[in-house]
């Protein structure tokens, strides 16, 4: 079922817990996906279990306005 084929998602806290089962859920559904956290080792990891995927990780601290700032702008430049 691929219906976020060619759609781009964007999750915070995509690391570990419900915002990694986003990022899985939304990648088996056809989407691109930029995901961001604090932990790089998970986020590493993450895109290691999903190598080929259209997956874009970013560690980032959304509390740090710069930091998300960063984040959209890479994730823009890469995904469109």
């Amino acid at each position: 079922m691929l219906v976020f084929n060619k759609k781009v998602v964007v999750i915070t806290g995509g690391s570990e817990g419900i915002g990694k089962a986003l990022v899985e859920a939304f990648l088996h559904m056809g989407a691109k996906v930029a995901t961001c956290g604090r932990n790089f080792d998970k986020l590493y990891q993450l895109q290691s279990q999903h190598a080929g995927s259209p997956l874009l990780i970013h560690t980032t601290d959304v509390s740090n306005e710069q930091e998300a700032e960063n984040f959209i702008k890479t994730t823009v430049k890469n995904f469109g």
